[in-house]
């Protein structure tokens, strides 16, 4: 596994990272958990699972609780660390496959990956001051803060909803890329969030490329490769909002791990 940094056009603020990844031979693994009739059994089981993701973080592109999402250059970082979150995102597809028996299998993936991010973390960032200081960085005794300090708070944004995304999807065994670029433009975003940078994933299932951002709330399939068109540099739009645009940088020669 390894993540991109590159420079995009003549912007002087501009690089993308990219981290991604995937497990092979887990994709039904989600569905075994959830016919389990144990509740503790269950947790028990989610426990072991992400334990395994986080041990081949390295290649799979997992987020364990070791590593640090930053939201800024400034000192805002924060771990994604609390099982909590995994006990929610199982729980919500047990309860979807039961009263979906017949759906298809990628919607019900969609929905719990969806339901549980806003679970979580209820709305969006409707305090700015509130999101940095629970995702400042305590310098002297370097302790990055858990993601559970987000928990319910209504403050969270792209950067939290979409690396925990990221993870999710990675535990059905799709391929899911977690996109943190400077260079995204949203016509439809203003105020003290709008010259921000984003973050959002593109998820590949059975060869299908979809932008997932649970931020701007958009699901939707892209035709052809957009990875490709990132590594070019090339730009692509979804016209389900207007104003939509997501910029990538191309590959630069200097590949770091994580």
């Amino acid at each position: 596994m390894e993540t991109f940094y590159s420079s995009v056009g003549i912007s002087l603020a501009a690089e993308t990272k990219m981290r991604y990844g995937q497990q092979a031979g887990i994709q039904d693994e989600w569905k075994r958990i959830i016919s389990i009739d144990s509740a503790s059994e269950r947790k028990k089981e989610i426990d072991k699972f992400v334990s395994a993701m986080e041990s081949n973080c390295e290649k799979n592109g997992f987020y364990g609780r070791e590593d640090s999402v930053k939201i800024n250059q400034i000192g805002n970082e924060f771990r994604i660390d609390d099982n909590e979150l995994y006990y929610m995102f199982f729980e919500n597809l047990r309860i979807l496959k039961q009263n979906h028996p017949t759906e298809d299998e990628s919607r019900i993936l969609f929905h719990g990956v969806l339901h549980t991010v806003k679970n979580y973390f209820g709305g969006f960032g409707a305090n700015r001051n509130v999101r940095m200081a629970l995702t400042s960085v305590d310098i002297e005794e370097d302790i990055i803060p858990s993601i559970s300090a987000q928990k319910g708070r209504n403050c969270s944004l792209c950067a939290e909803r979409s690396s925990v995304s990221h993870n999710l999807w990675l535990l059905t065994g799709a391929e899911s890329y977690c996109v943190n670029s400077t260079e995204c433009s949203f016509g439809n975003v203003s105020g003290e969030y709008a010259n921000d940078g984003h973050m959002f994933c593109v998820v590949q299932i059975d060869g299908i490329y979809k932008v997932f951002d649970p931020t701007m709330q958009v699901y939707m399939r892209v035709s052809g490769n957009p990875i490709e068109k990132m590594l070019k540099g090339e730009t692509f739009e979804l016209t389900t909002k207007d104003g939509d645009t997501y910029t990538y940088a191309k590959e630069s020669k200097n590949k770091l791990k994580k």
